[in-house]
């Protein structure tokens, strides 16, 4: 048997080993229609413009919506492609009836949040051009007062969330709407899985921790932030177990065991968590 530590070595070297050669190959697979590899140069791409920051955040803002109200029209193309190619292959089946159908309605209603949101987000542009940097130097004064610990704040939350609080969070429908499309879209175009359960477990748990983090940096209440992930996380799990079941077709016993980690379900709920929430974040 092998030793604990000689595995945890071996582990950590596939999983760097991994993640090099897929950020190698990352271009090709946005090339090649890769929803989530597309999701992921997307977000890097927005990184690198905020670690540049030689642009205001508003444009950087407008910018996010721009990409992302892009991912939301290909998720929803390749949904719609999928359906279509089903439908000629198999006909009206029952799977394809269900979840095309409310694939594609949740995915219309998505497109419409992100016009909506994009137009907004170009009508503040057009005002800081005109006004100059005093309205941007208003949106970051608005941003509250200084926040606390990360710890501190996980230690205040049990008590603070409440159905009442989730009923008044108007951004949670759109933090839905966004993980619905993205977990379609991920399911319905050509997506690499984790080369094994164990490195997909590794991806899941620094995915968490990122989006731990995230929340905390740009979220104005870490409240909201946490509700959204807590909300999107177990929304998005039990959805990636019955849209791999019904609609990508994979065993009922590999969805609810460890190799639940290897397959294309934990990709789709960990890209689909990041769009929804890097549209849900205030």
């Amino acid at each position: 048997m092998m030793p604990s530590n000689l595995m945890n070595i071996t582990n950590t070297t596939n999983f760097v080993n991994f993640a090099q050669s897929y950020a190698y190959s990352l271009p090709n697979l946005i090339l090649q229609g890769d929803l989530a590899a597309i999701i992921i140069g997307s977000i890097a791409f927005l990184v690198a413009l905020f670690l540049v920051n030689k642009i205001t955040s508003l444009i950087l803002t407008f910018i996010k919506k721009t990409i992302f109200l892009f991912i939301t029209g290909l998720a929803v193309y390749y949904l719609t492609t999928e359906v279509y190619i089903r439908v000629l292959t198999s006909g009206f089946t029952t799977e394809t009836i269900i979840f095309g159908l409310l694939g594609i309605l949740v995915g219309i209603f998505g497109i419409f949040l992100s016009f909506r949101s994009w137009f907004s987000g170009a009508k503040e542009n057009i005002q800081e051009i005109k006004h100059g940097p005093e309205i941007t130097q208003k949106y970051v004064k608005e941003e509250g007062p200084e926040k606390e610990g990360i710890l501190t704040e996980l230690k205040g939350l049990k008590n603070e969330f409440s159905l009442q609080m989730i009923k008044q969070d108007k951004n949670l429908l759109s933090v839905l709407v966004y993980l619905i499309i993205g977990q379609f879209g991920i399911f319905s175009s050509p997506t690499v899985a984790p080369p094994n359960p164990q490195l997909g477990l590794v991806f899941f748990g620094l995915f968490l921790l990122g989006a731990l983090l995230f929340i905390r940096q740009t979220y104005k209440n870490f409240k909201t932030g946490f509700l959204h992930l807590i909300v999107a996380l177990t929304f998005g799990i039990l959805l990636s177990l019955v849209l791999g079941y019904f609609w990508a077709g994979i065993p009922i016993s590999t969805l609810i065991s460890l190799q639940y980690f290897g397959t294309s379900c934990v990709i789709a709920v960990i890209t689909g968590m990041a769009v929804s929430l890097i549209m849900g974040g205030k």
